[in-house]
């Protein structure tokens, strides 16, 4: 591995592992703010005996934001993943992978301003011949 391929992809490495590390802490926090909130709900449910008249809207509305928090922490380990393998030049899918989603604003929660941009730095990094190069040695 050349010294210009080494330093080519370190930038958009560090910065796709601190957008995933950033999305992962907005993802953690989004899911205690909603477990927090609705543990009151959830104890007055279980002790009054409500049925389903209770229990459906409850977990279609705290459900889903909750499954849309895992989707973020399983999508946040990939972005990570795949900026540690920028810089060790190892994975192209998974790099590509890792910009696209760091790009897509439902899957980088807040974290999208900053997520775009960074994901299209990555995609045209590796579009580099001597990038491209580098992956095949």
């Amino acid at each position: 591995m050349n010294e210009y391929v080494e330093e080519k992809v370190k930038g958009p490495g560090i910065a796709l592992l601190v957008v995933g590390i950033l999305t992962l802490l907005a993802n953690l926090a989004g899911l205690l703010i909603r477990l927090i909130s609705s543990i009151a709900s959830i104890i007055d449910g279980i002790s009054s005996g409500y049925g389903m008249e209770f229990w459906g809207p409850f977990l279609g509305s705290t459900g889903w934001q909750i499954m849309l928090s895992l989707i973020g922490f399983f999508t946040s380990f990939v972005v990570i993943l795949a900026g540690s393998r920028l810089r060790q030049l190892r994975s192209p899918g998974l790099i590509y992978a890792g910009a696209i989603l760091a790009s897509i604003p439902c899957c980088s929660s807040w974290c999208c301003c900053v997520g775009l941009p960074i994901g299209v730095w990555v995609i045209v990094t590796m579009q580099d011949e001597q990038v491209k190069a580098a992956f095949t040695e």
